[in-house]
């Protein structure tokens, strides 16, 4: 019986509350108080647990996410409508997974990640004023981008050491595998079925860790308005850029 390797599972990974950034949006954060004439108030768009995931956030990780992807225009260019969307179920299943399995997992995340990860965002940036900009765009500081980038990769990591505890691979699987892929190595029949298994084991981990952290979706614009631990999705409503 073997364990589950540790690169299929950042494979596998990659298919499937900090303070936001201040900007207006269409309507006040779900139960919060109205403030003065003129100030700027922030949507709600999802909760996990007692903490609120806003409109505002969705979007910063949408440019973050096209930082980390090189496409340093489309950080700072507009973000749409469907862009939050499709970003947010994503916030939804990094918050539950820190509040509901991080007790299981402490210090896993290795010591100098989140540096390492940040000095390789900054470093796609051609100059100290483009990464100045990219800053002001998302209205954060170095250390809150570093804080977002180690809420990724302790997310990430804490989902692989799960998958891990969970995934073996049987011998005689791998000697059905291997009959059925002639010429084929053990190690390929290992792999193969480990990625087949984590795929499979991916979205049951994330459902759990939802209903464990009372994650839901309130806002019917992004997403329509779910129960507490229920799966989120998007729907398809006209988008405006921001």
């Amino acid at each position: 019986m073997r364990l589950f390797p540790t690169a299929l599972a950042l494979a596998a990974l990659s298919g499937c509350a900090h303070a936001s950034p201040r900007r207006p949006v269409a309507a006040a954060a779900v139960g919060a108080e109205p403030g003065p004439p003129g100030a700027v108030v922030d949507k709600v768009v999802a909760f996990v647990g007692n903490r609120p995931i806003t409109l505002s956030e969705c979007a910063l990780e949408v440019r973050i996410d096209r930082a980390l992807a090189g496409d340093l225009d489309g950080a700072l260019g507009p973000v749409r409508e469907s862009d939050e969307a499709k970003v947010l179920p994503e916030l939804v299943d990094r918050a539950a997974v820190l509040k509901a399995l991080k007790r299981n997992y402490e210090g896993a995340l290795e010591s100098g990640a989140s540096k390492d990860a940040a000095r390789a965002l900054r470093a796609r940036f051609p100059s100290d004023d483009a990464w100045r900009r990219f800053l002001e765009k998302l209205e954060l500081s170095d250390d809150e981008v570093e804080e977002r980038l180690r809420r990724r990769i302790e997310y990430q990591t804490i989902l692989i050491l799960r998958l891990k505890d969970m995934i073996r691979v049987a011998r005689k699987d791998e000697d059905d595998w291997l009959s059925a892929h002639p010429g084929a190595t053990r190690e390929q029949a290992s792999s193969a079925l480990a990625f087949e298994a984590a795929n499979l084991a991916k979205p049951g981990i994330l459902s759990d860790a939802r209903r464990a952290a009372l994650a839901r979706v309130v806002d019917p614009i992004v997403a329509p308005p779910e129960e507490p631990g229920s799966a989120v999705g998007t729907s398809g409503t006209p988008e405006k850029a921001r």
